[in-house]
């Protein structure tokens, strides 16, 4: 076996192998390392809801002038990662106590940043014999985010608020109409 050691031969552990054989041999032996393990995907960080207030329907930068018990639409787009959490939207007159009405409270399935979602919320003015300016405001954050007992935001961070000016036209003027804010500024 002397006279293969010429070069096209090479003797390993006592066997007489080929260059060519001896390849194959060492990437079968190291095959197993080449894979590595699974990457490890970490849960997405929760954020608060973003909403998108230069496309509300209706514009928060105009005075909503609607007649008493007049149904309005309200639609918001927004983004948020919930990270499994669902999310609560609710409407609030003068940021007194939400509408009693379920239909001004919505619960929306968790989703992830890169969804874009609408909330949408029926309301109606409510019945004013005098014209009044109120505060209509849409609170989003998610349910975990309330507190059990009060229903009160427990991290003030994760939340997001869209506020419209609404001018309630009703047969008599009322001294609040003074301070309702007019479109171009100001009141």
């Amino acid at each position: 076996m002397s006279h293969l050691r010429g070069g096209k031969y090479l003797e390993v552990a006592g066997i007489c192998l080929a260059r060519g054989s001896l390849g194959i041999l060492l990437l079968m032996s190291v095959q197993g390392c080449i894979v590595s393990d699974p990457p490890v995907f970490e849960q997405p960080e929760k954020t608060p809801p973003f909403l998108d207030l230069a496309a509300a329907d209706p514009p928060i930068f105009e005075v909503l002038q609607r007649p008493p018990d007049t149904h309005v639409n309200i639609n918001v787009r927004f983004h948020s990662e919930d990270a499994g959490d669902p999310l609560q939207a609710k409407l609030f007159l003068d940021y007194l106590d939400p509408f009693p009405d379920e239909q001004r409270s919505l619960i929306l399935t968790p989703g992830t940043f890169s969804e874009e979602r609408t909330i949408s919320i029926d309301w109606t003015t409510p019945s004013s014999p005098e014209s009044v300016c109120e505060q209509l405001t849409l609170q989003v954050t998610h349910v975990k985010n309330l507190d059990p007992a009060t229903n009160e935001l427990i991290d003030k961070s994760d939340v997001g608020l869209a506020v419209w000016w609404v001018e309630i036209q009703g047969d008599t003027a009322s001294p609040q109409l003074e301070n309702c804010p007019r479109i171009g500024g100001g009141t």
